[in-house]
């Protein structure tokens, strides 16, 4: 996906930055933020990953927690409930789309901000922390083994989208949410949170 492909359909005034190759806009999208470092083709600086980018989108967009979670199913199962019926606890695609979706709502955000802007990043001496708390994958006490994998599936290997759907709509309100997803990780970095003013 590039910038120009977004432009053809991404037409409303809400989006001219689009046609400014120079825009803020255009220049976050086309960071390395926006890549899939593990592509088979690397990507060049004009292209945008389509799952990267849904990410981001279900993140930070307006739309209620069903069709978000849909684009999340289609984000880690090929081909969507279509194609897979069921979804594992252990989808080889999930670590990319958590590790992606968190450092959206705190690393990449506050170097977002800083650059384009100019607010101060009152966060870069706890990266450590926090990076620890988005790569921690331990299957009892990390945000997303011990919270949200046990909180989704229980001891259930596997579950239908349906079933899936439902328990996080259920029991993870701050997976949609950036604020609230924000303070979930700073909770489990045993951090404060004291965002700029």
């Amino acid at each position: 996906m590039t910038v120009e492909a977004l432009r053809k359909v991404l037409t409303t005034d809400n989006w001219q930055a689009l046609d400014n190759k120079n825009s803020e806009l255009v220049k976050i999208l086309q960071s390395s933020h926006f890549k899939d470092p593990e592509a088979e083709n690397p990507q060049t600086e004009e292209q945008i990953d389509y799952k990267v980018l849904a990410t981001f989108t279900i993140l930070n967009c307006h739309g209620n927690a069903k069709d978000k979670i849909e684009v999340l199913y289609n984000i880690l199962q090929d081909g969507g409930v279509g194609e897979h019926a069921h979804i594992a606890a252990s989808d080889k695609d999930f670590p990319v789309f958590w590790n992606n979706l968190l450092k959206f709502a705190t690393l990449y955000l506050f170097e977002f901000l800083e650059t384009f802007s100019s607010v101060q990043n009152n966060f870069t001496d706890q990266y450590d922390k926090i990076k620890a708390i988005i790569e921690d994958d331990d299957d009892y006490d990390s945000l997303q083994g011990g919270e949200f994998l046990s909180n989704v599936f229980g001891e259930e290997a596997k579950l239908q989208y349906d079933d899936w759907r439902e328990n996080i709509i259920k029991h993870t309100p701050y997976l949609f949410n950036p604020h609230l997803l924000r303070l979930k990780i700073f909770e489990f970095a045993k951090l404060e949170y004291k965002p700029v003013m």
